[in-house]
């Protein structure tokens, strides 16, 4: 009988334990959902229509999604990155509070998030006002960031709370800038469905090197290249390595536009011959072109072979059809410039 009796004290030392322990979190995750001001998050991302971020200085990005389509605009000027429209709209659906802040921290969290945080308005699919997150500092350990939240039933609520995302090792904050330049898409070739009719790589300085390639769809190519400026026949083609050109081109980014050149010098690139011209024509015969010129470095380089250059060996300056310079990456650009002997068997 005292056997029966240990077996069974034991039994209820378990299941008490289990309780006592699995209890915090039952009642942190109840508490999480009856409270409005604690559900950050937007379950169905792809009904955001418009998104606005907004400092204390009253500098504003302005983000809209074009409509039926999954691309983003920003500022009504330009193609917002596909990524970090990716990074943000993932944020809204899984953004969670980690926890409060604390009691004896609250009053001074209030005050700070009242004079710098950053407002971020969230729209639905007509426009209407869903959400409104104000984004303040992060936490100490870099784990959590500092969010309030307001909606249009329940208004604004009176405390932070640290935020995080599950599985995320990192703060939210970095996710909600305003730089217009920092938004910007820097995609120059995109033809997610190969809608591609021809590729044309001027080679400026060895024209013997440029050639034309046309594809007809099929898997039909016919590649030309230009001998005493006239465009001949390549006999002996490889059909693997102008395929393979045909896969890089269908997605090429710049860099950056955010080249910090003065006006007086970004005007003197515009005003030499480029090295090289890249140009793509679709199957509406709409044409992008853009200029890539040798970027000259600080002091002698070696190049990838282990020469030395004067220049950069990581970057060229471009130009692209709105006359605009940037930052091109060696490395992107340097398969697509292969001269027209490249090709042969």
């Amino acid at each position: 009988m005292k056997k029966k009796n240990l077996i069974l004290l034991v039994l209820f030392l378990i299941l008490a334990g289990t309780a006592f322990y699995l209890y915090p979190k039952l009642s942190k995750k109840s508490s999480t959902g009856d409270n409005a001001f604690m559900q950050f998050s937007i379950e169905d991302t792809a009904s955001v229509s418009k998104v606005t971020i907004q400092d204390r200085n009253g500098n504003v990005a302005l983000l809209e999604r074009k409509s039926g389509s999954t691309e983003w605009t920003i500022n009504k000027k330009f193609n917002a990155r596909k990524d970090v429209i990716k990074l943000l709209l993932e944020c809204f659906h899984d953004v969670r509070v980690r926890g409060n802040v604390p009691s004896k921290m609250r009053d001074n969290m209030m005050s700070v998030m009242a004079t710098s945080a950053k407002e971020v308005k969230i729209y639905g699919k007509n426009n209407e006002l869903l959400k409104t997150y104000f984004i303040g500092p992060n936490t100490q350990d870099h784990m959590g960031t500092i969010m309030l939240l307001e909606t249009p039933n329940d208004g604004r609520s009176e405390e932070p709370y640290i935020t995080h995302i599950e599985g995320f090792t990192g703060f939210l904050n970095p996710r909600f800038f305003i730089d217009e330049m920092e938004w910007r898409s820097t995609d120059i070739f995109y033809y997610p469905n190969n809608d591609i009719a021809e590729i044309e790589v001027l080679h400026m300085t060895d024209p013997g090197s440029s050639f034309k390639l046309s594809y007809f769809g099929n898997n039909k190519l016919k590649f030309e290249r230009y001998l005493n400026g006239t465009l001949t026949p390549f006999a002996q083609l490889d059909t693997a390595l102008a395929f393979d050109l045909l896969k890089r081109i269908r997605k090429v980014n710049l860099e950056t536009y955010n080249t910090m050149l003065k006006p007086s010098a970004a005007d003197s690139i515009k005003n030499i011959t480029p090295t090289f011209v890249l140009r793509v024509k679709n199957n509406s015969g709409a044409i992008t072109s853009l200029n890539l010129y040798l970027k000259k470095a600080k002091e002698m380089t070696p190049d990838a072979t282990g020469q030395m250059t004067p220049y950069d060996p990581e970057y060229f300056w471009a130009k692209t059809d709105a006359n605009e310079i940037g930052l091109a990456q060696f490395f992107v650009f340097e398969p697509l410039l292969q001269p027209a002997g490249f090709y042969g068997k």
